[in-house]
């Protein structure tokens, strides 16, 4: 997968938070706009965009949820699976379903055109 092309404002704000993640620190979601001033939506956009790079930020999907640089390879797997293996596989159920689901709604030739 490519990287995305970046603003130069995003491109600060990636540098703030890499910055705090070094320095150990935990970023809670409800605290980014206070003491940063990025949003909601470039925070999060920030953080894929680390991960992308292979920056080892990790999260919580909880009420509340902090973000943080992971404190080891285990922790790492640990979030992995917990957030982002399973949303992969919930996401290829979805698919696999919609394209079976296919003929159904659309007729049979409709659905070669989906599977290519």
């Amino acid at each position: 997968m490519t990287r995305p092309d970046i603003a130069v404002a995003q491109r600060a704000d990636l540098e703030i938070l890499r910055a705090a993640f070094d320095s150990g620190r935990a970023i809670a979601r409800d605290e980014v706009w206070n003491r940063y001033r990025i949003g909601d939506r470039p925070f999060r956009r920030c953080v894929q965009l680390l991960r992308h790079d292979g920056y080892p930020v990790i999260s919580t999907s909880e009420q509340g949820s902090e973000y943080r640089r992971a404190r080891s390879e285990h922790e790492l797997e640990e979030f992995l699976e917990r957030e982002l293996v399973s949303r992969a596989r919930d996401i290829e159920h979805q698919i696999r379903a919609l394209r079976e689901s296919a003929p159904r709604y659309f007729g049979a030739s409709e659905q070669l055109a989906l599977i290519r």
